[in-house]
């Protein structure tokens, strides 16, 4: 293992292994903090990978005769395509997120409950979240809150498309239901997932 590692071929795959996943798993995020940008930079993460791929291929015939481990860099890589095909990374990532940040999402919750979120701008739903919470919800920081028997749903984005399509977690109050939301959290609902008590994911267009 020593003797493989000293291969640029192989710190290239295990670097493009690694980009690629976390670019994978954060894709969502990026492309609605930075969607300008994400195109152009998916593109060049995909050839980086597509040539580190090709690199650890040759490495792979190139030196089979000379370490057992010639074809480590090609299995590092096959196995990355492996997990990005198979595995929901950036939904695995969401829920990871929300687990580690659900009781500030509570916090935002209580918060529009009792009216203390600013209007983004006057007669919105959108709602600004204070800075130490605006991590809680991509593309600006901001939610979306309705009234739902006499308590407040509230959708904290993790995809905000441009300029349309949306997906998230949102809280919906007791007595409602997700289908209650529709029209004013979100237009009609593609996808879900009970997440926990009064927790749902949702795509929606």
């Amino acid at each position: 293992m020593k003797g493989i590692t000293k291969y640029r071929k192989f710190r290239l795959s295990v670097i493009a292994s690694v980009v690629s996943v976390l670019v994978v798993a954060y894709w969502d995020r990026i492309w609605s903090e930075y969607w300008l940008l994400a195109l152009p930079f998916g593109l060049l993460v995909l050839v980086f990978f597509i040539v580190a791929l090709t690199q650890s291929l040759i490495f792979a015939y190139n030196h089979k005769r000379i370490t057992k481990l010639a074809s480590l860099p090609l299995t590092i890589n096959l196995l990355t395509l492996f997990l990005i095909f198979v595995l929901p990374l950036n939904w695995v990532r969401q829920y990871i997120e929300f687990k580690f940040r659900q009781s500030e999402m509570e916090e935002v919750v209580r918060m529009a409950n009792h009216n203390e979120l600013e209007n983004v701008r006057l007669n919105s739903d959108l709602m600004q979240l204070p800075d130490n919470y605006s991590q809680l919800s991509v593309g600006g920081g901001q939610v979306i809150v309705e009234e739902v028997n006499d308590h407040k749903a509230v959708f904290f984005y993790t995809f905000r498309g441009t300029p349309d399509g949306r997906e998230g977690f949102v809280f919906i109050p007791d007595g409602a239901k997700l289908e209650d939301c529709e029209g004013r959290l979100y237009n009609k609902i593609l996808n879900q997932r009970d997440v926990n008590n009064n927790w749902y994911f949702i795509l929606a267009d």
